[in-house]
């Protein structure tokens, strides 16, 4: 949930947005969802990348909101060991280039 507090908070930010009920209309979504999600409901995939486009959040992040959404801890094992691949991806695309 506090990842995507962040991202909420980060898309108000980027956006000059005065509230919840702004990001809401800017997602396509009822006011009432985005106060679902801040209390930690599930995001839907698709609103959840709108969300990822509008605060500009690295790709990562959405992984992370799925690692904090998951409800049994073989999902929380999943979500935790692809956020570790694509880290290590990353950083050999890094040394790759350097």
């Amino acid at each position: 949930m506090q990842t995507l507090n962040a991202l909420m908070d980060a898309a108000l930010k980027a956006h000059s947005l005065p509230s919840d009920r702004q990001l809401a209309k800017k997602l396509g979504v009822s006011a009432s969802a985005v106060s679902l999600w801040r209390q930690g409901r599930v995001i839907k995939d698709e609103h959840l990348a709108a969300l990822m486009e509008l605060s500009k959040a690295d790709p990562a992040e959405a992984i992370k909101v799925r690692a904090e959404q998951a409800s049994s801890k073989a999902e929380i094992r999943l979500w935790n060991h692809m956020l570790t691949r694509l880290a290590s991806a990353a950083l050999l695309g890094v040394m790759y280039i350097m």
